[in-house]
Order: C-alpha cells, then structure tokens, then sequence
C-alpha cells in the first residue's frame, strides 16, 4: 500500500486562476472515472446560507455530536434536514459542508465556479479524484491511475482545510517516487512545481 504525493504547482489570491489553472491540468488526463469532490469549513451563519442556496443538496458534518430530535447523538444533517431559523443554524457551527464522489460527468455546469464564489473565507477544497495520468515514455513512466487527483486548497496552507491562509494552492497528486511525472504534468499546463510534495496520509 502506498499514499499519493501531492506537488503545488500555483499560489495565487484568485479562484478563477486556480480553477483555470487546474482545469489546464485536467485536459491531461484520462477523466472517465473521474469524481469531484467539495468540502468546506463554515463558522458564520451567513456563509451556511450563503453555500446552502448556491448549492442544495449537500451533507453538512458537525464537529462534534448534537442532540436530535429522539435524543440520540446527530453527527451531520442532509441539507434539507437544517433548520430554517438563523439562531438554530448558529448553533450548530461550525459546520463542514460535503458533497463527495459526483461522477464528473454528472456534475451540474457551473457547479465548480459556484462552489467556489459561495465558500466565503473559511478554508475549503475542490478536488478531482480517479483521473489517470498518461503514460510518459521518456520518463519511464507508465500511465498512473492510482494517484492521479488534482485538488484546488482554498484559503488553506495544508491538505485538509485546518490551517487557515490569503491564498489558494493548486495540486497535482502522483505516486511515491514520481516527482518526475508531476514536474512533467505541471510543464503540460503551463505551470511550475513551486514546492516540496505533500503526503496526502
């Protein structure tokens, strides 16, 4: 078993340059499984709203265990499960918004520029899971499926939303060993690798 790498290959302050950007890296690669997958931390009322109108639908986790309505422990609600009132709603923050393996295929058009303008200042993440990578022959490199994401870290320093920042960082995903391949993908887009490559486990 091996954990995925995952290279930045642009910082900038604009969302439409990182989805740009990413979707520049996407035209690379094989995307007939791919999913996408969004995620994002809310701690204001008006950000929950905000998401909740652009995109129903979605799965919104609790950071840790309310108390529902039978007396049992509640970890997340469907959206159409939140309450209406804006007291009740504040006191469920923060809230996680998660929407996870959409068929790319099935995703609505505009879903990820909506997303993206609706997510506020909170860290969050828009990520393209099951891609693969095309074979490189002059690298040695076969074509690579395992791996192969492309993930956008909005307003965040790391992988997983918990470190808070200005900007948002573009990453391509490869496997262990593979620095070569995301050099490779990064030079196809027009981008650069601009630091070390981050363990994705």
């Amino acid at each position: 078993m091996s954990t995925a790498v995952a290279y930045p290959v642009l910082r900038t302050t604009d969302l439409t340059d990182a989805l740009t950007a990413a979707h520049r890296v996407l035209r690379i690669a094989d995307l007939s499984k791919a999913e996408v997958y969004a995620h994002a931390k809310l701690t204001t009322v008006e950000e929950l709203l905000r998401l909740r109108a652009a995109v129903p639908g979605a799965w919104y986790c609790t950071e840790s265990a309310v108390v529902g309505a039978d007396g049992e422990p509640v970890y997340g609600f469907l959206e159409e499960e939140l309450p209406g009132d804006a007291d009740d709603l504040a006191g469920l923050l923060p809230l996680e918004f998660t929407e996870e393996g959409q068929p790319i295929g099935d995703v609505p058009d505009g879903y990820e520029e909506t997303f993206l303008s609706a997510v506020g200042a909170g860290p969050a993440s828009l990520a393209w899971w099951w891609t693969t990578w095309p074979a490189v022959p002059e690298l040695n490199l076969h074509p690579g499926a395992k791996h192969a994401e492309v993930q956008i870290a909005v307003h965040s320093a790391d992988l997983f939303r918990e470190v808070p920042a200005d900007t948002h960082t573009l990453y391509v995903y490869v496997g262990p060993r593979e620095a070569a391949r995301a050099h490779w993908i990064a030079a196809q887009a027009g981008l650069h690798v601009i630091g070390p490559g981050l363990w994705d486990g």
